[in-house]
């Protein structure tokens, strides 16, 4: 037998074509990892075109960025408001009356879960009103945040009154950071809720479920983070700054629970909306909002995956570095998922297989005999 065929630089050669066919195969034999690449929010650009950010008032947008034409995310102000390497993302000034959001634009299984990282302040204002970390259907494409103030840009507002603002389109979960605590109460219920939010308070973390328009959005729990030591609002980025993980079992877990943990504490834990069980893809995002009373609301330093990390690990927040080498050119390979095995998925493979014997083939002919 001829090893050279199957020498290291073959086998590369081959498995290398062989694989690039077979990533087009889809669901029909294997299903391609989720990538969301981590975001450090600290510079004048993101890592990934999928986001999408706006909102009434100035909207998201990066504070180490004067690029405030700049798609996906624009820049805050001219001249950068921070330093590249310092910046965050803004979702809404110390101002009256905003709401902004980033939405994370490509959808992912919800089967699969979500680890969420991020660090998060609210400073610099009143103290209104607060953040949210929220998902809607695979089919929603934001084009504005639901209601402000205490709806914190996810729920409803005043649904049912002249003055009625609606929530995020086709919401499947909002997680309110609260600091003033409207959040909690029933002026974010929708039309249709069966009972009525038992009432916020400032300083607590609110959860609210499935909506869309001016339905649903209905309160699910709430708790107090003042006896547990935690104070969401500070008078400086750095005197509000925590470290938030939101982490939503997969479908490997019987009883699906979405947990919330604030540095790096668990401080509430939930059993999952069933509309979310039961939608195949979803998408997350940020929100935040203000009314009669303010803050600066941002996020930074965020990392999201679908494969849940061991409760007690170490988080290492992505820095600006870590997105210079993500926008590094590369070379990548479209997978194409969910179409099935294809015909001409099965003559790229054989055609790697061809090349293969063609490889050994010439070796032969070299050989002496």
């Amino acid at each position: 037998m001829n090893l050279d065929c199957f020498s290291k630089g073959n086998r590369v050669k081959a498995a290398s074509f062989a694989a690039t066919a077979f990533l087009f195969i889809g669901v029909g034999s294997a299903r391609a990892a989720t990538d969301i690449p981590v975001e450090s929010f600290s510079g004048d650009v993101t890592v990934s075109e999928n986001w999408v950010a706006g909102g009434t008032g100035a909207g998201a947008c990066l504070t180490a960025s004067k690029k405030t034409d700049a798609t996906p995310v624009p820049g805050c102000s001219r001249p950068a408001e921070d330093e590249l390497g310092s910046g965050v993302l803004r979702l809404t000034n110390a101002e009256w009356d905003q709401s902004g959001y980033m939405l994370y634009n490509s959808p992912i299984p919800s089967a699969d879960g979500l680890d969420a990282l991020f660090y998060a302040s609210q400073w610099g204002g009143s103290g209104a009103d607060g953040i949210a970390f929220f998902f809607t259907k695979g089919s929603a494409d934001l084009t504005q945040p639901g209601g402000n103030g205490g709806s914190l840009g996810y729920a409803a507002k005043y649904a049912g009154s002249s003055d009625q603002q609606p929530g995020v389109d086709r919401g499947l979960l909002g997680i309110g950071f609260d600091v003033y605590g409207a959040f909690g109460e029933d002026t974010s219920d929708g039309t249709d809720c069966a009972d009525s939010a038992p009432g916020g308070f400032s300083n607590s973390v609110a959860i609210r479920g499935p909506g869309n328009g001016y339905s649903g959005y209905c309160f699910i729990d709430i708790v107090d983070l003042t006896p547990l030591g935690v104070v969401l609002h500070g008078d400086t980025r750095e005197a509000g700054a925590h470290l938030f993980r939101i982490r939503v079992d997969g479908s490997d877990v019987t009883d699906r629970m979405v947990t919330v943990y604030i540095d790096g504490v668990e401080v509430i834990s939930v059993p999952l909306p069933q509309e979310f069980i039961d939608t195949e893809y979803v998408k997350f995002g940020w929100t935040a909002g203000t009314g009669a009373d303010t803050d600066y609301h941002e996020v930074w330093g965020a990392t999201v995956v679908t494969a849940t990390q061991p409760e007690d690990f170490e988080y290492e927040a992505p820095t600006l570095q870590d997105d210079k080498e993500a926008l590094a050119p590369t070379t990548t390979v479209e997978v194409l998922a969910n179409t099935g095995t294809s015909t001409d998925s099965l003559q790229l493979i054989a055609a790697g297989l061809v090349f293969a014997g063609a490889i050994c083939l010439i070796q032969l002919r070299r050989r002496p005999l």
